[in-house]
């Protein structure tokens, strides 16, 4: 790509996407039967608190899809009552269940919050193939508590004019809120922008426990930001560049104990209706605090896409109703005051070029402003450019000039000279056809110059230059930068070249470790030989020895033999260990036995466990050696690969998956009653309001069964899963090892 920015485009409706769990009620997906596995037989998992049509309920969870035929009413009963309360003063309610989306999910909606719900289950509650539970099944299950809140859907966003309802509001048992609406001055547009949207260092002084609760202490960076919550001093401090031009009541949905999602048809007020960016501040009427419920927002039917180039900007633009191309849009390239730096209209495909933009009105452009009538649209250029994280954009970054630079190693002392060699191309890789002279800077650890010359092309090659670097004997050891640049004013140099400088020496001594061969299981205890010994001959007797022990997951313990699988675990990724091991003197013969030992028995995954030993001279200098080993929790273990690429597989659709079962040479073992199942896990997002920490936000972490079936390996298997949107968990127990492989993945584009 030549382009160096790509800007995001403005573009999509109001509350798209906005609740994950909307995105999970989809069209159906494919039926068990492409799955390639038995399924398993059918019980009851489990029952929780769950949110059903945005109210409160109690999830009743199977292994296998339900038969919708059947009277659920007259096979399970349930209870309701206070939350402290003994099971002898439950009472009885009457039969409404509801079979969901997923036919292995039964709920029992509308349901009053922070309430104990006791369901009973009869053993002829059957499953869509005709199977009945073993026996009666009982469950007990607390309801969701339902806290007045109130809160925008979406932290800044574009209205597309003419097709959105209005501004969307989540409330829960909030009948009405108050809202002040603050119009950005003109001139002001390009300093709001840089402030709510500007590229800066992220600031972390929120806490999230264990839960996924997260304590907003309301003086983030989320507050110049004007995302969520604000404080009504970080709004007193918008006086200078917004005015206050509308505040009202707004009613919105009154049904009780569920979150609602009300529209606020700002469209439709007329002081709402001039061109330019909003501000909504929102309270609740007859409450007075410090924090406020902020969003901003425009509404407008043009679509802005920039890419920004070294020495211009194009800029398309389209209708976000129709998606045609819009001739005519005035656009304007604003500084931080709001005055215009250039000006441009677009063309019949709705293009346009700001050219000449180098050096200092690139520097000072902050925004593009684009008009059109009654409409307006703009977009910030110090916005974060287009996410390309999801793509595979390799190679190396877009320039005008490129440089490369080579040296015969990457290490040296101190008053060694030595030669660099450069290569200077255009952006498509050929030698400019204007061949310019260098300018060479070598930079000292402390980032201060060492030197900086102008090195003029060598009479030998094409656009080759090479020049000799000098370092002085009391150079400073460390990490040590060389930059090239074509343009000596530029910023950013074209090529950046590390190199370090050390006082280092030969090594005198030889450390030799002798271990057994294969893999560790069960406790860890591996002895280690050691023989140290002076290159001259002579052991090394009496010298220190140093040893520690790290271990850490292997995810692919064999990955050679199965490149891509992954075993054990995702939750061990963070068991990461380091000790110490006992000071010893080698003997007489330079010998020494060191065992290493590691306490793995919460382990479920495959673990390097690497031993690394110094042996000291007597000045203190260390020989380091090291040897490592694999310990596996099993004899043989369950391996998965992935068929999609990143973790992520395709939205509504089948997430592939290749599955062996191996020991720890990687000889396969055939496996009977393997236990495959497939769980969503849901995340709900909320901000509540309390008495003693004000605004807070978090969510709430849910597993719905997808699959749940019996797998037969007698040799290397595919399976097909059905997944729609969001995070999903694999998992396959070994009832022969009692190991259960847990894989964690996402399906769909932004489900991360």
């Amino acid at each position: 790509m030549k382009a160096g920015i790509a800007a995001v485009a403005v573009a999509g409706a109001a509350v798209a996407g906005y609740f994950g769990w909307q995105q999970f009620k989809q069209p159906s997906l494919p039926s068990s039967a492409e799955v390639g596995a038995e399924e398993a037989a059918f019980s009851f998992a489990e029952c929780k608190a769950r949110l059903f049509d945005g109210s409160p309920a109690i999830a009743v969870m199977f292994t296998q899809a339900l038969d919708r035929r059947q009277d659920f009413g007259a096979l399970l009963t349930a209870t309701e009552s206070a939350k402290d309360a003994k099971p002898d003063a439950a009472k009885p309610l009457a039969a409404r269940w509801v079979l969901g989306d997923n036919p292995r999910v039964l709920y029992l909606p509308f349901v009053t919050p922070d309430r104990t719900y006791r369901i009973a289950m009869t053993a002829a509650l059957a499953s869509q193939s005709g199977n009945k539970l073993a026996t009666a099944q009982a469950c007990e299950a607390t309801s969701e508590a339902m806290p007045a809140s109130f809160y925008f859907a979406s932290r800044g966003l574009v209205l597309p004019a003419g097709q959105n309802g209005g501004l969307p509001v989540v409330s829960i048992n909030t009948p009405e809120v108050d809202v002040q609406f603050l119009r950005v001055k003109p001139e002001s547009l390009p300093a709001f922008l840089e402030q709510v949207g500007g590229r800066r260092e992220r600031v972390e002084r929120g806490t999230t426990d264990e839960e996924g609760e997260y304590y907003y202490d309301g003086y983030s960076d989320n507050q110049r930001r004007l995302k969520g919550t604000v404080g009504g001093w970080a709004l007193d401090e918008l006086r200078a560049m917004t005015e206050s031009v509308y505040i009202t009541r707004f009613k919105t949905d009154e049904r009780a104990n569920r979150r609602n999602v009300s529209f606020l048809p700002v469209e439709k007020i007329k002081p709402l209706q001039e061109p330019g960016i909003y501000i909504a501040v929102m309270s609740q009427p007859g409450r007075f605090g410090w924090d406020y419920q902020v969003t901003h927002y425009y509404v407008t039917d043009i679509g802005l896409h920039l890419r920004r180039h070294a020495g211009q900007i194009d800029v398309f633009t389209t209708s976000l109703k129709s998606g045609k191309a819009q001739s005519g849009v005035e656009l304007n390239l604003v500084d931080q005051a709001g005055k215009a730096l250039a000006q441009v209209q677009t063309d019949s495909e709705g293009h346009a070029v700001f050219t000449g933009i180098n050096g200092k009105i690139g520097d000072q452009a902050r925004a593009v402003l684009a008009r059109k009538g009654s409409e307006m649209s703009v977009l910030s250029l110090r916005d974060a450019a287009l996410d390309l994280s999801e793509f595979d954009a390799t190679g190396h970054p877009s320039r005008s000039n490129k440089v490369f630079v080579y040296s015969g190693r990457d290490l040296y002392r101190p008053g060694e000279s030595f030669n660099v060699s450069l290569l200077s191309r255009d952006a498509d890789g050929r030698v400019p056809a204007k061949l310019l002279p260098l300018t060479i800077t070598v930079k000292k650890p402390d980032g201060s110059k060492l030197v900086e010359q102008l090195v003029q092309p060598n009479t030998v090659g094409q656009g080759y230059f090479q020049q000799t670097i000098a370092l002085p004997a009391d150079a400073p050891t460390g990490g040590w930068t060389l930059q090239a640049r074509v343009d000596p004013a530029a910023k950013q140099p074209d090529a950046q070249w590390a190199f370090k400088v050390e006082e280092f020496l030969p090594e005198r001594m030889k450390l030799t470790l002798t271990a057994p061969d294969g893999a560790l299981q069960g406790e860890v205890n591996l002895p280690v030989q050691v023989q140290g010994d002076y290159l001259y001959g002579a052991p090394a007797a009496g010298n220190r020895l140093q040893a520690t022990v790290t271990t850490e997951r292997l995810a692919n313990p064999l990955a050679q033999k199965l490149p891509g699988f992954l075993f054990g675990d995702f939750a061990d990724d963070k068991a990461r260990s380091r000790q110490d091991v006992a000071e010893q003197e080698l003997d007489a013969d330079g010998k020494a036995e060191v065992a290493l030992t590691a306490n793995l028995s919460e382990r479920n995954s495959p673990m390097r466990v690497r031993g690394a030993f110094s042996l000291l001279e007597s000045g203190g200098r260390p020989v380091v050696r090291s040897l490592e080993r694999t310990w596996w929790p099993a004899p043989a273990l369950v391996g998965v690969r992935p068929l999609f690429d990143r973790n992520v597989a395709p939205e509504q659709g089948l997430a592939g998956f290749e599955i062996v079962r191996v020991d720890s040479t990687g000889a396969f073992r055939p496996a009977k009653d393997l236990k495959l199942t497939l769980t969503y896990e849901e995340r709900q997002w909320y901000w509540r309001y309390d008495d003693g920490r004000g605004w807070n936000s978090g969510f709430n972490t849910t597993d719905e069964p997808v699959e749940a079936r019996t797998l037969k390996l007698p040799a290397k298997t595919t399976v097909n899963l059905p997944v729609k949107w969001g995070r999903y968990r694999l998992e396959i127990e070994d009832p022969e090892t009692k190991q259960t492989l847990r894989y964690a993945f996402y399906a769909g584009y932004g489900a991360q």
